[in-house]
């Protein structure tokens, strides 16, 4: 009769217990793995898995993101362990809950096993009816932080030295400094040197390193033995984490969340954070780009792509100071044709934006070589759209009210000042203006009671003479022996250009060089 009541009462639990375990979700396809799939198949499912919804990274849905993550931790704990999967694969998910013994070699651990209550046969029926003894509930928060340490103890390996004598900028609190005085784009690796997961990025952080070397900054921290600046200054608290922080010290940092970690993923990342100065140039803009800023280099790079590179960004901002760049795409079939592109990516400095000719840069593509091209041949004063390029123009009240010579312009002015003025002397500077149309320079002409020249050049003792004015800087310079002599005003010019002509302060304001109250003002 005993055995009568046992027998009924193991098969109402069977009635009850069958269609449960056939409607449950499948651990194996939980993590999307094979029934006869090893433990390291089972272990890299479970990282991209937990990686992919992790609470921390599921903001938006964090209580659906907990579920999703319970579940993939539960299967995994099951899986990865012999016994357990032996149970699981006899009885099912919530046969395996049910019916896993705490005699058994390998208990699951309440910590990790978020859902998961530890009964033998023996309490089987007590369990049923209400009368076996169940552990207590964790709280949420405790359960992800209690997981993740003691997951992280399984995956310790020796420790070692990562990043000695590499590319890669270890911070330390000594070395922290270049990080805070950073003026370019930093991408942070959180790792500890005894964590498997972080051993196995450390090939691709070299890799980034040689790669990317001079475009943006590339660092470590080993969080095992820094562990203050990585909790307290940066915010990590889980390891492996790449952040990334762009050049502005106002920056918090952004969390690289790509699923896949390669080389190639984190350029793409720091592309991102890098600041765009690159100007996409047309046929319809060209003459504004080289008119812009005209104290700066303009330098043309064609491309097939229609978005700057990451070492072009990288060049912009690195020589924003005296350089613009401008990206040219294959759209832009009249830009290719003036400047004969055809290979790509070309890169030229302008030299004569005028006849559309450049130096081209013949060498190879990394930011380091075409720095030392554009430094070794971006000299003196740039060279841009010049108006009225190739003329002799009168030096009166008309032309300097258009711009020229005025302190707005950084231009020389070349000024023939003579008592009278013939058609000689006109053709000879003609022939000078021609012959330096594509130089920072303007050639006029004035008559000596035309303008007080007295009190503009003090230094000029005889007329007739030739006089070059920086009017930005309200200087002069004149020529010691006058001579219409084409080698002697060629070498007046050129040590001009190069600078190491002897220059004067005017002595007066130019805007009062033209009218009858000069001397009044003075």
């Amino acid at each position: 009769m005993t055995n009568g009541r046992y027998f009924f009462a193991f098969a109402v639990i069977l009635w009850i217990f069958i269609p449960i375990v056939l409607n449950t979700a499948n651990y194996y396809d939980v993590l999307g793995v094979p029934k006869n799939a090893d433990i390291s198949t089972i272990k890299k499912a479970f990282k991209k898995l937990s990686l992919k919804f992790h609470p921390d990274k599921n903001k938006q849905n964090p209580d659906k993101a907990k579920e999703k993550f319970t579940e993939i931790v539960n299967a995994y704990e099951t899986l990865k362990d012999p016994e357990k999967r032996k149970q699981y694969d006899l009885l099912g998910q919530d046969g395996f809950k049910y019916g896993y013994q705490k005699g058994s070699k390998k208990q699951g651990n309440s910590k990790q096993d978020f859902k998961f209550q530890d009964f033998n046969f023996d309490d089987l029926f007590g369990s049923f009816f209400g009368t076996g003894n169940r552990k207590k509930k964790q709280r949420e928060d405790d359960m992800f932080e209690d997981y993740f340490k003691d997951h992280e103890e399984e995956e310790k390996v020796k420790d070692q030295d990562f990043f000695s004598e590499s590319l890669v900028l270890e911070l330390d609190m000594a070395t922290l400094k270049y990080f805070f005085n950073r003026k370019e784009v930093w991408v942070i690796f959180f790792y500890k040197s005894n964590q498997k997961t972080s051993l196995e990025m450390k090939e691709i952080w070299l890799d980034l390193s040689t790669k990317y070397n001079g475009i943006f900054r590339v660092a470590a921290i080993n969080c095992l033995k820094e562990k203050e600046i990585c909790v307290n200054q940066f915010k990590v608290k889980s390891y492996p984490t790449i952040k990334g922080y762009a050049q502005s010290k106002k920056s918090k940092g952004e969390i690289f969340t790509d699923q896949s970690v390669s080389v190639e993923r984190i350029g793409h990342f720091a592309n991102t954070l890098l600041k765009n100065k690159v100007k996409n140039v047309t046929k319809e803009n060209y003459e504004s780009f080289i008119k812009i800023q005209p104290e700066k280099f303009k330098i043309l790079i064609f491309s097939k792509k229609n978005h700057p590179s990451i070492l072009l960004k990288s060049l912009a901002l690195s020589l924003s100071e005296i350089m613009n760049f401008g990206l040219v795409t294959l759209n832009e079939d009249f830009l290719f044709q003036k400047y004969k592109v055809h290979v790509l990516p070309s890169l030229y400095l302008v030299q004569n934006p005028l006849e559309y000719k450049g130096l081209k840069y013949e060498g190879e593509f990394t930011k380091e070589k075409i720095m030392i091209f554009l430094r070794d041949n971006a000299r003196g004063i740039p060279v841009k759209i010049k108006p009225f390029a190739g003329k002799a123009l009168p030096f009166n009240r008309k032309t300097f009210d258009i711009g020229i010579c005025g302190e707005n312009n950084p231009y020389l002015c070349f000024l023939l000042l003579t008592t009278q003025m013939n058609e000689k002397q006109i053709n000879f500077l003609r022939d000078l203006a021609e012959f330096y149309k594509t130089d920072p320079i303007h050639f006029l002409f004035a008559k000596s009671n035309d303008i007080s020249y007295e009190f503009l050049f003090p230094e000029v003792k005889s007329l007739p003479t030739f006089i070059i004015i920086k009017g930005k800087n309200h200087k002069y310079a004149v020529i010691e022996d006058f001579s219409f002599d084409v080698e002697t005003v060629h070498n007046f010019i050129e040590t001009t250009l190069s600078g190491s002509r002897k220059f004067y302060s005017l002595g007066a304001l130019l805007k009062n060089a033209f009218g009858s109250n000069i001397k009044t003002e003075l």
